[in-house]
């Protein structure tokens, strides 16, 4: 059986689809998922859901390195995009632009250990989503620059604002720092009054 890559949802990509479009919104999804739940395709389907959603959105796809930035995630883009949006390698700047002015960028984690922690390869950026992929394998660093660099609205359709959303994918096993940096945030009322932590 042939299925549709665009559209075919696995139990987890539906439901990392409802939180991100939530009605109320969440600040933060952190998601502990096992190898072959279909994390790539989910990445791949809610980036497309919301750069089409939400005109003119600022979106980030990381990972540790370009590496898994260009074999897994853009192979999986590519899937599910289609011809709906159209991909600029630029070496400094690779992203997909879509017709609607909805930009999805594609750029590694790396903080490059000087006494400044502005110094990281996010810094000057701004996004709407910021879905991070084996997120177990960056530096706790990570936490405070997702949430430094996601802190866009956008305004979708309906011409209803959303408020940013963060997403920390990656799997089950001993490194659980991300995990552990979720409970963390929800318990300690750094969250805006109102959403949530998922």
């Amino acid at each position: 059986m042939s299925v549709n890559p665009a559209t075919y949802q696995t139990p987890f990509a539906a439901d990392l689809l409802r939180c991100v479009f939530d009605p109320v919104g969440y600040d933060l999804v952190a998601v502990w998922g096992g190898v072959g739940t279909g994390k790539s395709y989910a990445i791949a389907q809610t980036a497309y859901a919301v750069a089409i959603a939400r005109p003119g959105c600022s979106i980030l796809i990381a990972a540790k390195n370009g590496n898994t930035l260009t074999a897994v995630l853009k192979r999986r883009c590519d899937r599910v995009f289609g011809k709906r949006a159209q991909w600029r390698g630029d070496p400094k700047f690779p992203r997909y632009e879509f017709p609607n002015g909805s930009v999805i960028e594609f750029r590694p984690y790396q903080c490059f250990g000087t006494s400044d922690e502005a110094d990281n390869s996010w810094e000057g950026r701004d996004y709407h989503l910021l879905m991070c992929d084996e997120v177990e394998q960056l530096p706790d660093t990570v936490f405070t620059h997702s949430f430094d660099r996601c802190r866009l609205d956008a305004v979708d359709a309906a011409g209803i604002t959303r408020p940013p959303t963060v997403v920390w994918i990656g799997r089950p096993g001993a490194v659980d720092h991300y995990m552990r940096a979720a409970a963390k945030f929800e318990q300690g009322n750094e969250h805006v009054p109102g959403r949530r932590v998922a």
